[in-house]
């Protein structure tokens, strides 16, 4: 591989991303009442696991207060 060091940089941050994305769903389905699992299909999920313990979800925000939503 001849990837500069940016290069590099972006393709873990790609990596390390989608395996957070893949963890919540997880997450969420052990969550949900249906009890349905997805199964994960990404490639790379078992040799990313090592980060399990290391990637929270992030606290999601919106511009909708519950004021907005009470005079929709």
């Amino acid at each position: 591989l001849n990837l500069k060091a940016r290069e590099l940089e972006a393709k873990w941050h790609g990596l390390r991303s989608e395996f957070g994305r893949q963890l919540n769903k997880i997450r969420s389905a052990s969550t949900n009442e249906s009890g349905l699992a997805n199964p994960i299909t990404w490639r790379y999920f078992e040799q990313m696991y090592f980060l399990k313990d290391v990637v929270h979800p992030r606290k999601s925000s919106n511009n909708v207060t519950t004021e907005n939503v009470r005079d929709s």
